[in-house]
């Protein structure tokens, strides 16, 4: 089923990319990319280096609610591995399984660690929703009107379904063997732990956070292709990319990006070439600013011990 399914994302994502580079003139394109300016791309993957430095402060503070809490070098390396290897597998969530695993490896159980990363990857995933929803809304212009009620629909649906979680072991409407389950995986009570206390807010603002530097750093992107959009309208539109990327269809967020792009952009007047250009050079400062992940991957790990906090 594994291999189907990583079969089935690289499928889809070179035939959306072929329909998309086919249907694109692509010496525009070329040139386009040939002249992007290196200082605009370079201040783009250093806002992404922060931003990875903001999830791991989220990350950390996650963990530490759940359990024993770990050093801040510890949550940085398990955030960059984690950037590293989102890039390198299948989905928008492979590098979730390895942090998991690394924080199994430093002698959490299982609960623990699963708990702490999809709390971590879900509460993102809500607030990034939540964000692209009040971003559109409060765009003067309109141009993404027609998207406010699909996006807060989204937005409402991801709410609810962290509070439902909050409180999945006592639906009734569950088999008793579902609750018993769901109730065994620590996530209910992580949920409510999330729900309940000042770490809710902190990990909301963190995302937040996370998500308009995320923006910032295609804003710097189209500024390296000579775009100049205003900052509200394009921020809308970064972030409702960005929501797209989270639908786990294509290999690391490719195609689904750039088919997103095309079509979000060009409500702003962007051509197809230029909304490509854009959604290609951010998913190459991606790529870049998550490089130290392979540093903390290859080098010998901090002791157990070390990475605690006593």
């Amino acid at each position: 089923m594994r291999r189907a399914l990583f079969a089935l994302k690289v499928v889809v994502t070179v035939a959306v990319l072929g329909v998309v580079l086919a249907a694109a003139d692509l010496p525009a394109l070329g040139r386009l990319l040939s002249h992007a300016s290196p200082a605009h791309f370079a201040a783009a993957v250093a806002v992404l280096l922060a931003q990875t430095l903001v999830l791991a402060v989220r990350f950390r503070s996650i963990v530490a609610a759940l359990g024993q809490p770990i050093s801040a070098r510890f949550a940085i390396e398990l955030t960059f591995v984690g950037a590293l290897f989102n890039q390198a597998l299948p989905s928008a969530v492979g590098g979730d399984a390895i942090r998991a695993w690394q924080l199994r490896g430093d002698g959490r159980s299982w609960r623990e660690a699963l708990t702490s990363v999809l709390l971590d990857r879900s509460s993102g995933v809500v607030v990034l929703a939540v964000l692209a929803a009040a971003a559109v809304a409060l765009e003067p212009s309109g141009v993404f009107a027609h998207l406010r009620a699909p996006l807060w629909s989204v937005a409402a649906a991801g709410v609810a379904a962290i509070v439902a979680l909050a409180g999945a072991e006592r639906l009734e409407l569950l088999p008793r063997r579902a609750r018993d389950f769901i109730a065994a995986s620590g996530l209910p009570a992580g949920t409510r732990i999330l729900l309940s206390t000042r770490l809710g807010g902190m990990a909301a603002a963190w995302s937040a956070a996370s998500h308009l530097l995320a923006a910032l750093a295609c804003y710097l992107l189209a500024g390296a292709l000579g775009i100049d959009l205003p900052l509200g309208v394009f921020l809308a539109a970064a972030l409702c990319m960005l929501l797209a990327t989270m639908i786990p269809l294509s290999y690391a967020g490719w195609g689904v990006r750039e088919v997103g792009a095309i079509w979000l952009f060009a409500q702003l007047g962007l051509t197809a070439e230029q909304a490509l250009a854009i959604s290609m050079l951010f998913g190459a400062s991606l790529l870049v600013a998550a490089l130290p992940g392979v540093t903390f991957w290859l080098a010998p790990h901090t002791a157990a011990s070390a990475r605690r906090i006593s």
